[in-house]
């Protein structure tokens, strides 16, 4: 559990919610009183005010938390719950009447702890979705961007002749500050392209090698989607919910 985390204020105004999120890369930000839990924020839902509502409160957007955990949960309850939940952040508080925050769980915690396990489990082959939607370096943000939003996908690979050449995902959007243009027209600004924001190269493995070495991976340089290569070429996709499962 990471204690501390950063918090906003049901008083707050979105553009406040907006700068913390941006600097902190989260998606979900817990809204507090007092030390007290009162809902969440997601990136989603500040990014769907417009420009010109953007002064409305933290109280007019957030929303109560799908999952709170407790200090007595178990990791594979954690981890189940966070899955079949679909999000990335858990809030934990004191108990289950007392709503004292204590901090948050983030699937890369328990991603953490699954590293510790034995290399010879399940092979990336195994679990690796072999379907993968890519966009193109000349694409605009804001194609991606509603991929993104209709899948809930972290992040799309960015190919070229079937070779993976990048990757860009929702925190690259957010902090770049282009996620509004993503969103609305803004004074007939243009989105800016694709090939701009992605990270290049990009962290890929290879489909016989070991669930526990794409873990590593991805906690190391926090990856949430990590691309499958074979001589080269894209062959399927691998996010975190993928190699917490054969754990469960």
């Amino acid at each position: 559990m990471r204690s501390s985390p950063p918090t906003i204020s049901s008083s707050d105004l979105a553009t406040r919610a907006r700068e913390v999120a941006r600097s902190t890369g989260l998606q979900s930000l817990p809204v507090t009183k007092d030390g007290r839990l009162e809902g969440v924020v997601t990136s989603r839902d500040l990014l769907h005010i417009t420009s010109t509502r953007s002064n409305i409160p933290v109280l007019g957007l957030m929303t109560p938390p799908i999952i709170v955990a407790t200090p007595e949960w178990s990791i594979a309850k954690l981890a189940r719950k966070t899955i079949q939940a679909d999000i990335s952040l858990v809030p934990v508080t004191q108990s289950s009447t007392d709503k004292s925050l204590l901090g948050v769980v983030r699937l890369e915690d328990v991603l953490e702890k699954i590293s510790e396990a034995p290399e010879d489990g399940p092979k990336v082959k195994d679990v690796m979705s072999r379907e993968v939607i890519t966009c193109n370096p000349k694409d605009r943000v804001t194609r991606v961007w509603n991929i993104m939003e209709e899948t809930n996908f972290s992040g799309i690979p960015v190919t070229q002749k079937q070779k993976v050449i990048g990757m860009i995902t929702r925190s690259d959007i957010i902090k770049s500050g282009k996620a509004r243009l993503a969103t609305e027209s803004e004074g007939g600004r243009t989105p800016p392209k694709v090939e701009t924001l992605m990270k290049s190269p990009p962290r890929t493995i290879k489909a016989d090698k070991s669930i526990n070495k794409a873990i590593q991976l991805m906690v190391g340089q926090n990856i949430g989607r990590l691309p499958i290569v074979e001589d080269e070429k894209l062959i399927g996709i691998l996010d975190r919910e993928d190699v917490i499962k054969p754990y469960l």
